[in-house]
C-alpha cells in the first residue's frame, strides 16, 4: 500500500511539473494515458485515424491549459472530459455515422481465419446492442467497463451527480440484457 502511495505521490509531482511547461514531465504523462485516451475515441468512433487525431487535439489542448488544473491527481478524469468536449464537438459538426473500421483490433490478432471471424461477428453484435443504448447510456458503460474508471471519475467527466451516474449505468446494463437476450434467441429461432 506504501509503495502505491509513493508512486502516485511521484506522479502527482510529475503532473505538478508538467503544469509548470515542463516537456519531458508531460511526455511522461501522455505516455501514461495516450492509450487510455485513444481507445475512448477509437471506442465510440470505431475510426483509427479519426481516434489518433482526436487523440492528439486531447493532449495538445490539455498541454495549452495544463497550468489551470487545480487537483493534480484528477489529471485523468480532466483528460476524459476534454477528450468528451471534444467527442461532442465532432458530432455537433459531423451528423453522418461513420462506419465500423476494425481494422486496428486486426492487426493485433494472430488467430485462425475462423477465429477472426467469430471476433469480428462478436464485435459487430457488441457494437450493435452498444448502439442500442442512448448516448449518455453508451457513454457510461464505455467509461466505466471499456476504460475501467470510477464512478467519482464518470461524474466529473459527464458532470452529473452520482445518483444520476448509477442511473444510468443500472438502466443501460439492463436495457444491454434485454437486447443481448433478444439477439440470442433470434439466433437460436435461425438455426
Amino acid at each position: 500500500m506504501e509503495e502505491k502511495d509513493n508512486l502516485s505521490k511521484t506522479f502527482e509531482k510529475l503532473v505538478e511539473s508538467a503544469s509548470s511547461f515542463d516537456k519531458e514531465a508531460f511526455e511522461k504523462v501522455y505516455q501514461e494515458y495516450v492509450a487510455l485516451i485513444f481507445r475512448f475515441f477509437f471506442l465510440r468512433l470505431r475510426n483509427q485515424a479519426l481516434a489518433e487525431d482526436l487523440c492528439q487535439a486531447v493532449f495538445l489542448k490539455a498541454w495549452e491549459k495544463i497550468h489551470l488544473l487545480r487537483e493534480r491527481e484528477k489529471i485523468l478524469a480532466w483528460l476524459f472530459k476534454i477528450a468528451h468536449h471534444l467527442l461532442v464537438d465532432y458530432f455537433r459538426q459531423k451528423k453522418e455515422v461513420s462506419v465500423a473500421d476494425f481494422s486496428y483490433l486486426e492487426k493485433e490478432s494472430s488467430s485462425s481465419l475462423e477465429d477472426d471471424l467469430d471476433l469480428r461477428n462478436l464485435l459487430k453484435d457488441v457494437w450493435e446492442v452498444l448502439d442500442s443504448l442512448s448516448e449518455e447510456q453508451r457513454q457510461v458503460i464505455i467509461l466505466r467497463f471499456f476504460e475501467g474508471l470510477t464512478l467519482p471519475e464518470i461524474e466529473e467527466i459527464m458532470g452529473k451527480s452520482n445518483t444520476a451516474i448509477r442511473s444510468l449505468q443500472y438502466r443501460a446494463l439492463i436495457n444491454l440484457k434485454k437486447a443481448l437476450v433478444f439477439r440470442n434467441e433470434n439466433k437460436n429461432k435461425k438455426r
